[in-house]
């Protein structure tokens, strides 16, 4: 059991795990980011083969069933990758799939995704891609029966095997809620008689074969990805263990087992994902039904890269889901009343609790919504289970501290936000209540296989499935005391590994009054920089002497007599009462007014208990340690003596209690101490723990406060009024360290900074994917360079003759806008920083703005210039031009080389030049043996007074629209210009 004590980087390497957010954007990345299981191996071999298999004019249906989540999307956009792209299929590393790619040689396929979700139906959806692949409109191909568009993309594959995958839009706007079964039906019908492979991703809104969807069972070959799968591929690729730590695991998790409430899941199942909490994997579904971009392997290769550093014990649990996902989860308009009702609870009921108490409510807060994102509800025994929370850890009956918790949430939570339901056991189960979960959980859903049972005696059932949590929960099993059962074998009586230097806080009696009505941040979250230890539970010298009769008797001797007497010297004193001045400062302290109400020893013992909880807490929340880490320059005259005040007065009760716990101070006189740190004044009281609540806000806040100012001082000037009020009232409240040991302006710097943030990011977001990202950000300059006046412009510039200036600064606009497109996904990214990782910056929004115009006067001006050119070469070319009209055959470019010369002898041009004619003027420019001179006119000052920059620009620009070489250029007068 000593490497318990091991941190998580002893036992796992985890490994990197790219996210690819939409697959059917780059297969050949898709491909690479796949990791192939025997499971998917064979699947994907059994597919490959039914392609290479398919006969001549036949087709056939596929399906792949599933859990959100579990890998369908990727594993049919790697079919795609495979069937679409011969030189993709060399790059497989696994040998059986690879031979079944090699079938495909020879044979060429069509690959097309029809993206569920973009358009108001499947017909339409179908319309749209292959109007997009074949070319055509829409309208055209929505015209028809989906079958029969099915049919006339056949026909247009000219002879090669069409790959239809359908499946779900990656961006889709909302959850595709619609019933396509008939048309998919319909299409497995029709797929039959043509050459084509349909392969269907079955989501959740078309995988039951119920109704409508008949048709779907009926005319697929359905199989199914097991999410099983999931937990191979998170074993063997994401969290791998590292050699020769399976006995430490199984200690791990047999502590776990005899330690944690309800904490049924197998050892198999959290040994594949350590030290990722199971539940994290089994609830990553729901999330992503909230959230399409949610995937477990990224999220668990993340958390776990982060969590190396904790004790072995410290698992990512469900907290952490909610705190990677909380700010985009506020987007979905289908949790807004969840998050009313969240925030609701954290700043009226969360925020009334006892300092101390608030973590531990915050973690049961966020895991049970979590845990309600996938429709499951939570008995306070299996919430002990997803937080890994122990009866030590809740100084008693966690199980019964949780109820309390939960009770009071569902007390105080507004009407009908709040499910509860009433357990096998009659305890009762609690959980958010989310209408779209609701509604999608009315719908059957795949069946999953359930995690084998477990031998090891533990009653209750698993939590429905494990979410992932911050590392602050803690397993700690309970130390061997007078009145706790004897540690299972191979379990440290003191284990109290920290995560991350954290551990559990308990929750105490909701009933008690609080000593203190203020709230810190919410984000605030008690941690311990160094190794926490409880102290060994206080034994009574009875304890001592029984624990010590059996060792004298083994070794032939009598009891210790001094132990005796010391038992019977110690039973007065442990059942006398309490005296009552020092019963009420162990009240105040622990904010139980009903604390000792039993008699004689009980009563010692329950206020023992309490202060001991009180004296974890106060350790856990590791104020001394905090702040001596503290940089100098936020420390002031009055942070020091708000510390000093909580030092003199909590720091000095702490010690009491400590020494009291070692066994060098009676009870009584420790409270005497505790009541002389606060010159025995409740009032003084009061007033320190403001103070302490103060200083825990101001320490928690530092290190948020330098994030805030360094991203207010990298964040561009946006022009707008509120928001530059807002950011310099922000600079100036971070600029004043004392701003912060004040609960309202820590409170206006807090509410200030996520407004400020929320209206700074939308309005970068609405300029950036104005400009550079999206697809209507470069729809202007794709329609200019579609247009006939472009492809003029572009094949005029060609010719020897004509400047090549304009052309170059056109090439240098369309560099800059191939440069500014932008598929990230801005707003996530400002969530970090001030600014996109591309090019964009608010300074050149209207530049950017105005690019596809100034491109199009740029194309004007150069069209101007290269006919003016032109006609200066007129009679020579008129001359080429009719002599390579004779030379040719009687036919179309003869004719067009006739018209051109006829137009050139006259002194005029066509309306527009085609590419043919600008071919036979490059051709007739080879033919001449030396241009003639062309003579122009220097510009004047005609317009009047120039400065020398004004006259310098205009012959500049003059000389860039002369003809370049080889033709020689004559300067003339005006007059010289218009003689005869």
């Amino acid at each position: 059991m000593k490497r318990i004590q091991d941190k998580i980087k002893d036992l796992v390497e985890p490994q990197s795990f790219e996210q690819v957010g939409n697959y059917a954007e780059d297969p050949a990345q898709a491909l690479a980011a796949y990791r192939f299981t025997d499971v998917t191996s064979d699947l994907l071999s059994r597919w490959l083969d039914a392609l290479a298999d398919l006969p001549p004019g036949s087709g056939t249906a596929r399906a792949l069933a599933g859990a959100r989540g579990v890998g369908k999307s990727h594993t049919l956009t790697v079919l795609g990758a495979l069937a679409g792209a011969e030189r993709l299929r060399q790059g497989v590393e696994d040998a059986h799939v690879l031979a079944s790619a090699e079938r495909l040689k020879g044979r060429r396929y069509l690959v097309t995704r029809v993206e569920r979700g973009t358009r108001p139906t499947l017909a339409d959806e179908l319309a749209a891609t292959f109007a997009a692949f074949f070319g055509g409109s829409e309208s055209q191909w929505s015209s028809r029966e989906p079958s029969e568009v099915l049919a006339v993309a056949a026909s247009r594959a000219m002879g090669e095997t069409l790959v239809v995958i359908i499946d779900t839009a990656f961006n889709r706007p909302a959850r595709v809620s619609r019933d396509d079964g008939p048309v998919l039906g319909a299409l497995a019908q029709a797929a039959r008689d043509l050459n084509v492979f349909l392969a269907l991703a079955l989501d959740d809104d078309i995988a039951d074969a119920d109704g409508a969807n008949v048709a779907v069972a009926g005319t697929y070959r359905i199989d199914y990805l097991d999410p099983e799968n999931l937990y191979r591929v998170a074993d063997q690729f994401v969290l791998r263990k590292k050699p020769q730590v399976g006995d430490t695991l199984r200690e791990i998790y047999q502590a776990l087992r005899a330690t944690v409430h309800e904490f049924n899941w197998s050892q198999a199942r959290f040994s594949s994902v350590y030290p990722v909490h199971p539940l994290v994997a089994e609830v990553a579904s729901g999330v992503r039904l909230f959230l399409p971009k949610f995937a477990f392997l990224p999220f668990a290769a993340a958390a776990a890269a982060r969590a190396t550093s904790r004790p072995a014990l410290s698992l990512v649990l469900l907290d952490e889901v909610f705190d990677a996902t909380e700010e985009d989860l506020r987007h979905s308009t289908d949790l807004s009343d969840a998050f009313a009702t969240y925030d609701h609870l954290t700043e009226r009921c969360i925020g009334q609790l006892p300092i101390m108490q608030r973590y531990q409510a915050r973690l049961i807060l966020k895991s049970l919504f979590v845990l309600s994102l996938d429709g499951r509800d939570a008995t306070p025994g299996e919430m002990c289970a997803a937080l890994l929370l122990t009866d030590e850890d809740a100084g008693g009956d966690a199980p019964r501290r949780v109820a309390e918790t939960l009770a009071r949430f569902a007390s105080e939570a507004p009407a009908g936000s709040f499910i509860l339901a009433d357990g096998p056991g009659g305890e009762k189960r609690y959980r958010f209540r989310i209408a779209a979960r609701e509604a999608a959980a009315a719908k059957p859903q795949p069946a999953a296989p359930t995690p084998e049972p477990e031998a090891t005696p533990q009653p209750a059932a698993p939590l429905a499935e494990p979410a992932a949590p911050a590392p602050h929960a803690v397993a700690t099993p309970p130390a061997a005391g007078p009145q706790t059962a004897q540690t299972p074998p191979g379990v440290p009586a003191q284990a109290t590994p920290r995560a991350e230097g954290v551990s559990t806080v308990p929750v105490s009696d909701p009933n008690a009054e609080p000593a203190v009505q203020g709230a810190l941040p919410p984000d605030r979250a008690a941690t311990v920089g160094g190794e926490s230890h409880t102290p060994a539970p206080r034994q009574t010298a009875q304890a001592t002497a029984d624990a010590a009769a059996p060792s004298a008797a083994a070794h032939g001797a009598a009891p210790d007599a001094q132990a005796q007497e010391a038992v019977a010297d110690d039973e007065p004193a442990e059942s006398a009462p309490l005296p009552a001045e020092a019963l009420e400062w162990a009240r105040l302290l622990t904010c139980r007014p009903s604390l000792g109400t039993a008699e004689g020893r009980d009563a010692r013992g329950e206020v023992r208990a309490a202060l001991g909880l009180w004296l974890k807490e106060w350790r856990l929340l590791g104020l001394p340690q905090k702040f001596e880490e503290l940089p100098d320059a936020c420390l002031t005259t009055r942070v020091w003596k708000a510390e000093a005040e909580v030092r003199k007065s909590f720091g000095r009760a702490a010690e009491a209690l400590e020494t009291e716990a070692a066994g060098k101070l009676q009870l009584e006189e420790a409270l005497v101490r505790v009541a002389e740190a606060f010159r025995r004044s409740p009032e003084t009281l009061a007033a320190r723990t403001r103070t302490l609540e103060d200083l825990c806000g101001f320490v928690e806040t530092v290190a948020a406060r330098d994030r805030v100012r360094a991203y207010l001082a990298a964040a561009e000037p946006t022009g707008v009024d509120e928001l530059e009020t807002a950011r310099r009232e922000l600079l100036g409240l971070a600029h004043d360290s004392n701003n912060f040991l004040d609960a309202g302006r820590r409170e206006r710097f807090e509410r200030l900074w996520r407004e400020w943030r929320a209206r700074y990011g939308e309005h970068y977001a609405a300029l950036h994917d104005k400009t550079v990202g999206g697809r209507d950000a470069h729809a202007s300059l794709q329609d200019l360079r579609r247009a006939e006046r472009w492809r003029e412009f572009e094949s005029l510039a060609r010719l020897p003759v004509v400047s090549s200036q304009v052309w170059r600064q056109a090439e240098g606009l369309l560099r800059t806008a191939d440069g500014t497109r932008c598929q990230l996904d801005v707003r996530r990214l400002l969530a970090g920083q001030p600014v996109c990782a591309c090019q964009f910056r608010l300074s050149r929004a209207a530049e950017l703005t105005e690019l596809p115009h100034e491109l199009e006067a740029l194309m004007e001006r150069g069209l101007a210039v290269y006919r003016r050119t032109l006609l200066m070469l007129g009679t020579t070319l008129a001359i080429s031009l009719d002599a390579l009209a004779r030379r040719e055959a009687e036919g179309e470019p003869a004719r067009r080389a006739r018209n051109l010369s006829a137009a050139f002898a006259q002194g005029r041009l066509p309306e527009r030049f085609t590419r043919q004619d600008v071919r036979l003027i490059e051709r007739a420019l080879r033919r001449m043996p030396a241009p003639p001179p062309v003579r122009v006119v220097a510009p004047n000052g005609d317009t009047g007074l120039l400065t020398r920059e004004e006259l310098r620009a205009r012959f500049e620009q003059w000389l860039d629209e002369l003809p370049e070489q080889p033709v020689l250029i004559e300067v003339v007068s005006k007059a010289e210009m218009n003689a005869p």
